[in-house]
Formats: C-alpha cells, structure tokens, sequence
C-alpha cells in the first residue's frame, strides 16, 4: 500500500513541477519516478546571479513521510551546503531536529533551497570556512560577488550535462523532461 501512496504521490509532484516556481526545472532521470534532476537559476541581486546549479533527487521508500534526499551536483560556495554538495536545510531534516511534513511539495523545497542560496544561515553552517569568509566579506559588496562566483558559472551545468547520459543510470539511461522553461 504504501508503494502505491508513494508512486500517486510522485505522479502528482511531477505534474506540479511542469509549471515549476521560476527559475527552477526539473525532469525525471531514467525510467522512473524516484530519481529526479533540476537546475536551479542563481537569483538576481543574489551572488549566485547568472548560475546554474545542478541538483540530484532521490526519492526515499518512504516518501512523503520522509523528505527527499537533494544535492547539488555543481559545485557551490555557500555556508550552507557542503563539498560533498549536501544541503542544511530544515525542511530537509525529519522533526524533532528538522521541519519535514508529508504536505511539503518538491516545487516548495527547490524554491527554498533558492531563496537558501540568497539568503544563507551562518548560525547553521556546514562548511564553517565558508562561514568565516561570508563574515569577512559581508561588509564589502564589490567582493560579495566575486565570492561566490567561484564556482557559479554557466559551463559547470553545461559540462555536466553533457556527461548525463553516463551518471544517470549508465547506458541507455534517459531523461524526460518535466518542466517547461
């Protein structure tokens, strides 16, 4: 039973996500329902403005009862996600530590985690040496945007999408397209 709540379920987010919030795409990778992928825009203003960053789904057993697993596949500078492209996010985190409930959308988490990437939580960092140069820097806007440039560049989604067809699932692996942007 519960398979089946959970495949209605991921029937109903993909449909959402054909009219995604803006500045976010998704698709289906491979054949299924239960690995996606997206590409969140860098916002205007933000310094992630003019990225694209590459994300990784994968949808538990026990989804909705629990949160997606969601990482980023482009490098990013932020103090909220990691190296390894792990996201500290609350909604991704099951309660008592985290605020995951069942009504959470996928459409509302990849905007969230936009809106993380204008706004990071340095009180909740994973990558503490981030931390350090956001403070250092926050004082100075003309270096606010070659900070997170670093690793905010067209060609980092364009290179890695041109290796897709390996990482998702190897030969003959496909994506369908979900959103229409």
């Amino acid at each position: 039973m519960q398979g089946q709540q959970r495949t209605v379920r991921m029937m109903r987010e993909i449909e959402m996500l054909r009219t995604p919030p803006p500045g976010v795409s998704a698709w289906t990778e491979g054949d299924g329902l239960f690995h996606l992928g997206a590409v969140i825009e860098g916002l205007a203003g933000s310094p992630y403005e003019g990225g694209r960053f590459r994300l990784n789904i994968q949808i538990p057993p026990r989804f909705p009862f629990e949160p997606p697993h969601i990482q980023f596949m482009t490098p990013i500078y932020h103090p909220n996600i990691d190296a390894a492209g792990r996201i500290c996010l609350d909604m991704l985190k099951m309660p008592p530590k985290g605020s995951w409930k069942p009504s959470v959308h996928l459409s509302g988490v990849l905007n969230s985690i936009r809106l993380l990437m204008q706004e990071p939580n340095p009180d909740d960092p994973l990558a503490d040496d981030v931390v350090s140069d956001l403070i250092r820097v926050a004082t100075k806007p003309p270096v606010k945007r070659s900070f997170a440039s670093i690793k905010a560049s067209k060609r980092a989604v364009d290179s890695d999408d041109d290796d897709d067809d390996d990482d998702a699932g190897g030969a003959g692996a496909s994506r369908r397209r979900i959103s229409r942007q």
